[in-house]
C-alpha cells in the first residue's frame, strides 16, 4: 500500500522537505533537515487552552510542515478513522525484493509509531557508528544521517508498511536498545550527535532512571528517512487537517516533552521560530495529564553553568539569552514558511506573551537545575567551610533575582532561599568563621530576602527574624573589624542600609548611607560600575521622595549614562531606572518623554519573564497616569485595567497598589 496519504490543497498547504540547508548543495535541492515531533504538542493546546484552539491546529500545520520525516513517517499509517479512505486510495505495493532482511521482533514493538532508543544505545552503539564511518561525537545530525542512519535500513524490510527501506529504530534489537517511547526529545538538526547522547543520558542520571529502560522518541532516528526522500523527491504536499489528525495521538501516547537547550547562555533551541512555539505550548500545558515538559542541556553544558552561576556572572550572561528571545526574529529556513507561522502567532497568542513564557520557563529551568546541583555537592562533602558558604549564598542570591512576586510561588521559593542560607550559615558556625567576609554577605543576602519576599514568608532560622536594620548593622561591623568595608561588599552593605531607612520612611538618613557609599565606590574605583549606577539609581529615588526633582533627574542621568555604556540597561535594574526617570518626566510636564522610558521599561519586564509581578503593577500604574496626563483615556484606563487584573492573578487583590489601580480605573472610566 502508498506509505502516505496526500491530499491537493490550496494556497495553505505546505511543501515538506527532507534535508538541513546547512549542508545543501546546487545539485541537492533540499533545504532543511527533519525535526522533532514535539511541535505536535500544539495540537493538545487546542483542547487545553481556551481561545488558542484555532492558532494552535493551524500553527501545528506550519510548524510541523518542516518536519518532513515526521509528516511522511505519521501518515504512514492513517488513523482508524481514515483507513477505509486510505485503502481506497492506495495502490498494491510490490512485494520485497529477493535477499531482503527482516529484523527480529525481540522486545514486540518492532514497527511500533512511539517506538523509541534507549540512552544507553545513544551514548554506546550509536556512537560507535558514528566512528565507524570516520565521523566524531561533534558530527551534527544532518552530518549522520547519509552514513549512518539511513544505510542501518537500507536492506531492512519496514514493518510498517512492508516495502523495503527500514527506519533506524526497527533495525534495533533488545528492550535494552529500543522499546516504547516515554519521552520525545525537542531539538535541532545542527546539535552534535554525541551532545544529544549526553543530554538524554544526564537525564536518566539526573531523574534516577535507567539508562536501558529510558527510551527516547528522537525524529532523525524514529522516521523512516527512506520515505522521507521518496516524498521529498515527489515534492507532496500535505493538508492542515492531516497534521492535526496525525499527531495528536503520538504527543497524548508519549506524554513528555525534553527540549535540548544548548550552549547555555545561547541556546540554538531558541533561535527557531517553531521551536520556541513549542516551548510555550509544552510550557502552558504543564501540569495536565497529557503532556509534561522537561528541560535538559547536556552535562558539560550544565556544569558550565552551574560555574558561571557560583562565581557572580552568570545570570549577567543569562540575560542576553532571555531578551534574545524575540521570536519575531527567530530564524527559518523557508521565508515564506516564516512569515505564516508569525502571521499565525501574531493573531493568536502574540509576540509578547510568546516571549514571556519561554523566558519563565527557562529562568525556572535555570533555578531549578543549579539548585539541585548545589545540593548535590553539599550533600557528597564536594564542598566545606567558605567555599561551601559562598557557594550557597550565590545561589540564593541567584533565587532572589529570578523569583517573582507571586504569593503562591514565594511559598516555594522563599523556603528554597532560606534553605541555602541556613546551610551557608551552619558551615561557617562548623568552620568558626562567621565573623567572616562571607558572613556579612550571607547577612546581606538574609536581608534581601526578608526585603523581597516581606510577611508574604516567615523564615524559620533565629537569625533571619532580626530586623533588616540589625542584619546590616551586624554585616557592616563584621567589615569593620577585618578591614574590608572599602569593597564591593562594603560599599553593597551600606547602600542596603540606606534602602532599609528608605523602606520605614527616613528619606534623609538614606541619603547619607547612599552618599557613603557612593564615596566607598569612588575610593576603589568602581563608581562607574553597573553597582555605582544602581546605587546612584536608589539616589534618586530618594531625592524624588525628597521632591528634588532636579537632582533626582540629575543622579538617574548618571546611572542612565553608565548603564549605556556597560550595557546593562536591559536588566532588572536598568528596568527600575528607566520607569524611575519616565515617572520623574511625566511628574515634571514632561508625559511624552515619560511614556517612552515607561514603555520600553515594561517591554524589557515583558521579554524577561517579570510582567507577572508587584513591580510590573506600579509600572501599569505609572504607565497609566502618563497617558492620563496626555489626554489618552482610554489607553490609561487600558493600562490601569492590566494592573488590577496582574494584582489578582499574583495573590495581591488586598495591596495597596491593587486599590489604588481600581480608584484610577474607576476614574478613567467615570460613565462605567
Amino acid at each position: 500500500k502508498r506509505e502516505i496519504l496526500l491530499h491537493n490543497t490550496n494556497s495553505k498547504a505546505i511543501r515538506f522537505l527532507g534535508q538541513n540547508p546547512e549542508t545543501s548543495r546546487p545539485s541537492a535541492p533540499p533545504r532543511r533537515g527533519p525535526r522533532a515531533l514535539p511541535a505536535a504538542v500544539v495540537v493538545v493546546a487546542a483542547a487545553l487552552l481556551p481561545g488558542l484552539a484555532a492558532t494552535a491546529a493551524a500553527l501545528a500545520a506550519a510548524i510541523l510542515a518542516r518536519r518532513a520525516s515526521v509528516t511522511a513517517a505519521a501518515l504512514a499509517r492513517p488513523p482508524r478513522r481514515a483507513a477505509a479512505a486510505a485503502a481506497a486510495r492506495s495502490e498494491a505495493a510490490p512485494g520485497p525484493p529477493a535477499g531482503a532482511a527482516v529484523a527480529a521482533d525481540v522486545d514486540g514493538s518492532r514497527g511500533h509509531r512511539l517506538r523509541g532508543m534507549s540512552a544507553h544505545y545513544l551514548s554506546g552503539q550509536l556512537l560507535a557508528e558514528v566512528e565507524s564511518v570516520g565521523l566524531t561525537r561533534d558530527a551534527k545530525v544532518y552530518d549522520i544521517e547519509p552514513p549512518v542512519i539511513r544505510p542501518k535500513g537500507k536492506d531492512v524490510i519496514c514493518p510498517r508498511d512492508g516495502r523495503l527501506g527500514a527506519a533506524y529504530v526497527d533495525c534495533v534489537d533488545g528492550e535494552d536498545n529500543a522499546g516504547i517511547a516515554q519521552v520525545m526529545l525537542s531539538y535541532t538538526w545542527g546539535y552534535s550527535v554525541g551532545d544529544i547522547a549526553d543530554c538524554v543520558h544526564g537525564f536518566c542520571v539526573r531523574k534516577s532512571l535507567d539508562p536501558k529502560r529510558k527510551h527516547a522518541w528522537i525524529c532523525c532516528l524514529c522516521i523512516n528517512q527512506h520515505r522521507v526522500k521518496e516524498a521529498q523527491a515527489k515534492g507532496d504536499v500535505v493538508p492542515f487537517d492531516s497534521f492535526r489528525r496525525e499527531f495528536g495521538e503520538p504527543v497524548e501516547g508519549i506524554g513528555q516533552v525534553l527540549a535540548m537547550m544548548a550552549p547555555w547562555h545561547a541556546p540554538r533551541y531558541l533561535t527557531r521560530v517553531w521551536c520556541d512555539f513549542e516551548l510555550y505550548v509544552a510550557t502552558s500545558i504543564v501540569g495536565s495529564d497529557k503532556c509534561k515538559l522537561e528541560i535538559a542541556m547536556p552535562p558539560t553544558e550544565e556544569h558550565s553553568m552551574f560555574e558561571a552561576m557560583v562565581q557572580g556572572k552568570g545570570v549577567q550572561e543569562l540575560w542576553p539569552a532571555l531578551l534574545g528571545i524575540r521570536v519575531e526574529f527567530a530564524e527559518a529556513s523557508v521565508c515564506e514558511d516564516k512569515d505564516h507561522i508569525l502571521a499565525l502567532i501574531k493573531d493568536g497568542p502574540g509576540f509578547h506573551e510568546l516571549n514571556s513564557k519561554v523566558a519563565v520557563s527557562l529562568q525556572s529551568w535555570v533555578a531549578e537545575t543549579c539548585l539541585q546541583e548545589a545540593k548535590l555537592r553539599l550533600a557528597s562533602g564536594q564542598l566545606e567551610g567558605l567555599d561551601a558558604a559562598r557557594m550557597c549564598r550565590c545561589i540564593a542570591e541567584l533565587l532572589l533575582r529570578l523569583a517573582d512576586s507571586s504569593r503562591e510561588k514565594n511559598k516555594v521559593h522563599g523556603p528554597r532561599i532560606e534553605e541555602m542560607l541556613n546551610q551557608g550559615w551552619t558551615h561557617l558556625e562548623q568552620a568558626g568563621k562567621v565573623d567572616s567576609v562571607e558572613g556579612a554577605g550571607l547577612l546581606l543576602s538574609r536581608c534581601h530576602m526578608i526585603l523581597k519576599f516581606g510577611s508574604d514568608f516567615t523564615p524559620t532560622n533565629p537569625v533571619c527574624h532580626d530586623k533588616p536594620q540589625l542584619l546590616m548593622q551586624r554585616a557592616r561591623r563584621i567589615l569593620e573589624k577585618m578591614g574590608a568595608l572599602e569593597t564591593d561588599l562594603g560599599a553593597t552593605i551600606v547602600e542596603s542600609m540606606g534602602i532599609v531607612e528608605l523602606r520605614n520612611g527616613q528619606t534623609a538618613k538614606a541619603l547619607k548611607f547612599y552618599e557613603e557609599s557612593r564615596q566607598l565606590l569612588s575610593s576603589i574605583g568602581k563608581l562607574s560600575s553597573h553597582a555605582g549606577a544602581l546605587l546612584l539609581s536608589s539616589m534618586g529615588q530618594a531625592k524624588k521622595k525628597l521632591k528634588d526633582n532636579e537632582g533626582a533627574l540629575e543622579a538617574d542621568g548618571q546611572a542612565l549614562e553608565i548603564m549605556k555604556t556597560l550595557g546593562t540597561l536591559d536588566t532588572m535594574g536598568g528596568i527600575s531606572l528607566q520607569e524611575n526617570i519616565g515617572v520623574i518626566k511625566y511628574t515634571i510636564g514632561q508625559a511624552k518623554e515619560g511614556l517612552t522610558f515607561l514603555e520600553e521599561s515594561i517591554r524589557l519586564r515583558e521579554s524577561l519573564g517579570l510582567a507577572q509581578s508587584v513591580p510590573a503593577c506600579w509600572g501599569l500604574l505609572h504607565l497609566g497616569n502618563a497617558k492620563t496626563k496626555l489626554g489618552d483615556l482610554q489607553g490609561a484606563a487600558e493600562a490601569y485595567e492590566a494592573g488590577v487584573k496582574t494584582c489578582e492573578d499574583i495573590g495581591h487583590a488586598d495591596t495597596k497598589i491593587h486599590k489604588d489601580l481600581a480608584k484610577l480605573l474607576v476614574k478613567a472610566r467615570p460613565t462605567q
